[in-house]
């Protein structure tokens, strides 16, 4: 680790696809209860949210409040939801890992 105590980009990695690749359910999580976050560019208008219900089967159902696209900036880029920013990311990452498997 580096001196400041955060973990590597590699150790980051490392983490991302333990994560993807191992079945888990969270626990803290309840299902047929939408979880949602207001992107960072709604200029006050409050809309532009993603949503995630979790099913009673574990499937997840993500849905928008809009057709407009939303976006999550970085810290830099003054983001206000930095965990939901890297949890798109890591859903990136999964995507990417599953075009291994077509959709026909």
């Amino acid at each position: 680790m580096p001196k400041n105590n955060q973990p590597t980009i590699e150790r980051l990695h490392k983490d991302a696809l333990r994560v993807l690749e191992n079945p888990w359910w969270e626990q803290s999580l309840e299902t047929m209860v939408s979880y949602s976050r207001l992107h960072d560019d709604h200029d006050g208008t409050q809309m532009g949210r993603i949503m995630v219900t979790m099913g009673p089967d574990a499937d997840a159902w993500v849905s928008l409040d809009t057709m407009k696209g939303l976006r999550f900036r970085t810290p830099a880029g003054g983001g206000r939801s930095l965990r939901t920013r890297n949890a798109l990311m890591i859903l990136a990452l999964a995507m990417k890992l599953d075009e291994e498997q077509p959709l026909d």
